[in-house]
């Protein structure tokens, strides 16, 4: 039994269903084919020659720059809401006249500010290393403050 096979989509389409259009570059292909394309594991990619040849291969691994610049928007992504709510305590509090945690606040949102220029994130050379050190230094600015401040690093 055998289905086909388009390598400039990457898709598989099989004889029972009728397609309107279909690629120009469709091949025929075992079913096989396609049974060890779809077995392959997670981290692995599966490409079929125009001969109908499978190769499967371990997914390449990105350049530890893109790992750092995806690894900066997710954690700029990340503190906007903790610096919002952060914003918000400081100038609750300052209203108060509860000066103390008021700077408290405006402290801890500095420091987050800071964070993308953290040697152990830029160092780091694994995105587990980024994490590690972003949620490590999280922690740090959030210890010793009052807990209202700890609150906002607490927005699960």
């Amino acid at each position: 039994m055998n289905t086909r096979y388009s390598p400039s989509t990457g898709n598989f389409y099989p004889f029972d269903i009728d397609y309107p259009d279909l690629p120009s570059d469709i091949i025929e292909v075992p079913i096989s084919t396609y049974e060890n394309a779809m077995s392959r594991l997670p981290d692995q990619t599966f490409a079929i020659s125009l001969e109908g040849v499978l190769t499967i291969a371990d997914r390449p691994t990105p350049p530890l720059a893109d790992v750092l610049a995806a690894a900066l928007v997710e954690v700029r992504t990340e503190r906007t809401p903790i610096i919002t709510a952060l914003d918000g305590i400081a100038g609750r509090m300052a209203r108060a006249g509860d000066t103390v945690t008021s700077k408290a606040a405006d402290a801890a949102i500095n420091e987050l500010l800071d964070i993308t220029t953290l040697p152990a994130l830029l160092n780091a050379t694994s995105y587990e290393a980024m994490r590690a050190a972003v949620t490590a230094r999280y922690a740090e600015i959030a210890d010793g403050t009052p807990d209202v401040v700890k609150s906002a690093f607490n927005l699960g």
